[in-house]
């Protein structure tokens, strides 16, 4: 790839030269940038959060390649991802890419990795993966001119450093991180433009109707976070009752949790798990009218993808994930604070998203006390704005 030339437009306190390290948060631009690299090698939902980071990250520096680190299924949504030009996926490294646990240090092609990494010769490279405990020492070891990214206290250093605190707005937290270096926000409303491959894929398994198309994702990365199965299915005959196609997505080995809901409705709907990329289920989203699903990845997608959505949201994924205007997304939230088996208090939030409840081995919904009056009201009513606006 041809390097670009760099131009950003200018704010305050400007760098002129990279051996000046100020470990701060003061706002400054870094000039004569070519080549930035982003490391965010996790889910499809934290990927998306970035986007206005990354939309911003381009405004500021229009002629720099952005290479974003990532995971494999990242590179399935690499053309509906408009400020990135390649996604370069990151061998096993503990903390990062895997578990920490699952590797007492980097596996061997992760040298290789760093060593065509440093042939690139990045001249910055920003840390969007946490609070930099493994992730940190990643970003040092791509030789880049300038390092910037989220610090805790147990954290290796950056050039430029955020303090990472847990609770905060997932797209706003990445907004601020960039504006360390010059970036100002272009957008707070993540986007997703998938490509004509993308789109015809979704054709393909899912033909177009003259029905108003409504996407259903029951499942998500954990039971804790998942909403029952058959009210989904009550969600969805209500909709379909008042003439929409209806189509059940989920992810290869979510099929029994699509079959389920399309067993219990009344109405015909497509069962379609398993059956589409993720750039092919971002291109069905950009067809969509509405979607209604569980927090996860994919509700992350639908909203960047442009449908409306319903989305039964536990109380921490709505602080940090939940999409901000009402006029298009219509959040339901669980206030439940305890498994509701044995009471046992959530875990810290650090370890909020990995299994259940700290010393609690129950693998139950803790989104249960969601009902199903809510979620079709919610639905019914975003259905009555957003259906004439699709069908114009």
């Amino acid at each position: 790839m041809l390097p670009r030339m760099m131009h950003a437009a200018a704010i305050t306190n400007e760098v002129h030269h990279p051996t000046s390290r100020l470990k701060s948060a003061h706002p400054r631009i870094i000039h004569h940038v070519q080549r930035i690299a982003v490391l965010r090698a996790n889910g499809v939902g934290d990927l998306v959060v970035t986007l206005p980071a990354l939309e911003s990250l381009r405004a500021a520096y229009p002629l720099a390649a952005i290479t974003l680190l990532g995971v494999r299924p990242h590179e399935e949504l690499v053309d509906a991802i408009g400020p990135v030009d390649e996604v370069v996926i990151v061998p096993p490294y503990p903390g990062v890419s895997i578990q920490p646990e699952e590797l007492d240090g980097p596996a061997e092609d992760y040298a290789e990795f760093v060593k065509r990494m440093r042939e690139r010769r990045f001249d910055v490279a920003v840390q969007m993966h946490g609070g930099g405990r493994f992730s940190n020492g990643l970003i040092v070891d791509l030789g880049a001119r300038w390092t910037v990214g989220f610090r805790t206290p147990d954290a290796p250093p950056l050039d430029i450093c955020l303090p990472y605190v847990f609770y905060q707005n997932e797209v706003m937290r990445y907004l601020e991180l960039v504006g360390l270096i010059g970036v100002r926000p272009v957008t707070w409303q993540p986007r997703l433009r998938p490509g004509r491959r993308n789109l015809a894929e979704s054709h393909r398994v899912v033909p177009e109707t003259p029905e108003p198309l409504v996407v259903v994702h029951p499942g998500c990365g954990g039971v804790r976070r998942r909403w029952p199965a058959n009210r989904f299915a009550v969600v969805a005959d209500g909709l379909a009752a008042r003439g929409a196609n209806i189509v059940v997505i989920g992810a290869a080995g979510e099929e029994h949790l699509v079959d389920a809901v399309v067993r219990r409705m009344s109405y015909p709907a497509l069962a379609c798990a398993g059956r589409l990329s993720l750039g092919g289920a971002a291109g069905l989203l950009t067809r969509a009218t509405m979607m209604v699903a569980s927090e996860g990845g994919l509700l992350h997608v639908g909203v960047a993808a442009g449908a409306a959505t319903v989305g039964i949201y536990s109380a921490p994924g709505f602080a940090m994930f939940a999409p901000f205007d009402r006029a298009n997304h219509r959040v339901q939230i669980s206030w439940r604070n305890a498994c509701p088996e044995c009471g046992t208090p959530p875990a810290p939030a650090e370890h909020y998203w990995n299994g259940a409840a700290a010393g609690c081995a129950h693998e139950v919904s803790w989104v249960e006390d969601v009902s199903i009056e809510e979620v079709v009201d919610a639905a019914t009513d975003l259905w009555a704005t957003a259906q004439p606006a699709r069908s114009a």
